[in-house]
C-alpha cells in the first residue's frame, strides 16, 4: 500500500532550507562513512569464518563475560549460539575492543601454540576491519543503550536503497511541512521524532544486540506533523492499493488511520523483518505529541496562507491521471497510448515502465521487449519491485542477452535481498561460468548465504558461505 500527497509543490519563496540540509547529510554520511561498510564487514566475516576463529574464541569468550559479571549478556549470547545463528554472535564478539585487547595479551596462554599462531596471523586485520563500520558505533543498539545514538542513528543507511526510499519520503512530505511550520521548529522536531522511533524501538527490545539504523522514523514524525498542518483539507493523493492505482482528493486526515494501521498489521504480520515498524510508530506517534503541544501552546505556529494556498495542477499528473482513468474503463489500448505520450513528453521512470509492461503484456503488443529492457535496467528493491522484477526475467529470456555482466550483477543483488533467490542463484552461477570479477562475486554469493539463511535452508546457506571464502581468496591472490 503506497498513499502519498501531490498537492504541494515547491514554493520558492519558502525555500526547504532545513530539508536540504537533512537530505545532503544523509547522502554526506553514507557516501563518506559508510560507503566501505558492507565490504569491511564482509571481509572481516569472510576470514573470521574461514579460520573458525569462533571455534576458538568462544570458550574463552564465556569465561570472559561471566568473570566481568555480564551474565545478562551472556545469557543472550548463549542463545544465539544454541539457535545457530552464529553470523550475529560473530559480530557481536568482534566488537568488543576490550576481549580484543584481552585475547591480544593473553592468547598464547589461553590457546595451544598451533590455535595462537594462526590467531595472531588473521586476528587484528579482522580487528581493524570491524572497526571501520559505522554503525555499530553509531547505530542504536537497545542492548548497549547510549543518548547519542537517539540522534546518530538517524543518519545511517544500510544500502542504496534504503537511503532512497526514506530520502524519497522526507522531500514528499518535508517541504510542505517545513513551509508550514518553519525552519527550526521542522528541524526540532525532526529530530525529536526519530529520537522518540529510537526510545520505543528500544524500550520494547532491550535485550536486542541489533543495531537500529535509518531516518524512517524521524519520517515518520514528518508525516503526523503534514497530517495535523493540513488536516481536514482534501488535498489530492497518489495511491496504489494491490491492483487499484490512480488519484484521489480526500481530507489530509485520511493518512492517519490508514498509517497506523499498516504500520500495526506489519509489525505482527512480519515479526522476522528488517523494517524496525517499532520505530515508525514512535516516530509518527512522537511528532503526533510534539505538534500537538505546540498547537496547545500557540494556535498560530501554522502558516495558514501556504495551507489553504491552491497550486494549479502538475501537467505530468494530469496525464497520468487521464491514464489511470482509462484503465478504470478497461480502454487499455487507448491507455498505453497516452501513457506512450507521457513518457515521450516527460520522460521515464521505474513506475511508468511498470505500468507500460502491464498494459502491453496481455497482447504482446510492439514495445513490449523494450520495455522489458528498460525494467531490468533499472532493478527496484521494495517487494512489488522485486516481484515483478523477477517476472520479467524469467518471461523475456532474449531481453537478457542484451544486459551486460555488470547490470546482471545488479539484478540478482537485488534479487538476493527478496524471496527471489532461485533466480538470483542463476544469474550467480551464469556469471561464475563467465568468469565475472571474484569479488563481486563473492558479495553476491555472501548475500544469498544469508538469504538461504533467513529462510531456513541450511545447506545452501553454508554452501555459499564456503563459495564466498574460497572467492575471496581468489580475489586476494
Amino acid at each position: 500500500m503506497l498513499i502519498i500527497p501531490i498537492e504541494k509543490r515547491f514554493d520558492w519563496k519558502r525555500p526547504p532550507t532545513v530539508l536540504a540540509l537533512l537530505v545532503l547529510l544523509n547522502c554526506l554520511v553514507f557516501i563518506l562513512f559508510q560507503r566501505g561498510d558492507e565490504a569491511a564487514l564482509y571481509r572481516a566475516l569472510s576470514v573470521y569464518e574461514q579460520h573458525d576463529y569462533l571455534d576458538v574464541e568462544w570458550p574463552v569468550f564465556e569465561d570472559f563475560l561471566s568473570q566481568r559479571g555480564e551474565l545478562k549478556t551472556l545469557e543472550a549470547y548463549r542463545q544465539l549460539y544454541t539457535e545457530e545463528n552464529f553470523t550475529l554472535l560473530a559480530i557481536q564478539l568482534l566488537r568488543r575492543q576490550d576481549f580484543y585487547d584481552y585475547l591480544k595479551v593473553q592468547h598464547y596462554q589461553l590457546f595451544n601454540y598451533q590455535q595462537a599462531v594462526a590467531w595472531a596471523t588473521h586476528r587484528e586485520a579482522i580487528h581493524r576491519s570491524i572497526q571501520r563500520v559505522t554503525r555499530f558505533d553509531f547505530g542504536l543498539t537497545p542492548s548497549e543503550f547510549k543518548p547519542l545514538s537517539l540522534i546518530s542513528h538517524q543518519f545511517l543507511h544500510a544500502d542504496v536503497m534504503h537511503l532512497a526510499g526514506n530520502m524519497f519520503f522526507l522531500i514528499i512530505f518535508g517541504f510542505a511541512v517545513e513551509a508550514s511550520i518553519g525552519h527550526w521548529r521542522f528541524l526540532l522536531f525532526y529530530l525529536l521524532s526519530g529520537a522518540a522511533g529510537g526510545a520505543l524501538f528500544s524500550a520494547l527490545n532491550l535485550s536486542s544486540q541489533s543495531q537500529l539504523i535509518g531516518a524512517s522514523g524521524a519520517i515518520s514524525g514528518v508525516m503526523a506533523m503534514y497530517v495535523a498542518a493540513f488536516q481536514l483539507k482534501k488535498i489530492e493523493f497518489f495511491y496504489w492499493l494491490f491492483i487499484f492505482v490512480g488519484y484521489v482528493r480526500a481530507p489530509a486526515l485520511l493518512v492517519l488511520p490508514l498509517y497506523i494501521g499498516k504500520e500495526l498489521y506489519s509489525l505482527f504480520t512480519n515479526s522476522h523483518s528488517n523494517v524496525a515498524y517499532l520505530a515508525h510508530i514512535g516516530g509518527f506517534l512522537g511528532g503526533a505529541l510534539l505538534i500537538g503541544g505546540a498547537l496547545a501552546l500557540n494556535r498560530k505556529i501554522f502558516d495558514q496562507d501556504y495551507i489553504e494556498q491552491d497550486q494549479a495542477a502538475d501537467p505530468r499528473q494530469e496525464k497520468l491521471a487521464k491514464v489511470y482513468s482509462l484503465v478504470e474503463k478497461y480502454r487499455f489500448s487507448a491507455a498505453a497510448t497516452e501513457l506512450n505520450a507521457l513518457i515521450a513528453e516527460h520522460g521515464s521512470d521505474f513506475e511508468l515502465e511498470k505500468l507500460r509492461y502491464h498494459l502491453l503484456r496481455p497482447t504482446r503488443a510492439d514495445g513490449l521487449n523494450d520495455c522489458a529492457l528498460a525494467l531490468l535496467k533499472m532493478p527496484q528493491g521494495d517487494a512489488r519491485g522485486l516481484a515483478l522484477l523477477d517476472t520479467v526475467w524469467h518471461s523475456h529470456p532474449q531481453q537478457q542477452q542484451a544486459l551486460s555482466a555488470d547490470e546482471q550483477f545488479k539484478i540478482a543483488l537485488t534479487l538476493a535481498t527478496g524471496a527471489q533467490l532461485k533466480t538470483a542463484e542463476s544469474i550467480f552461477l551464469r556469471l561464475q561460468d563467465a568468469a565475472f570479477n571474484a569479488t563481486s562475486l563473492g558479495i553476491l554469493a555472501r548475500k544469498l548465504s544469508r538469504g538461504f539463511e533467513e529462510r531456513g535452508h541450511t545447506t545452501k546457506m553454508h554452501e555459499y558461505a564456503r563459495i564466498a571464502d574460497t572467492l575471496v581468496l581468489e580475489a586476494t591472490r
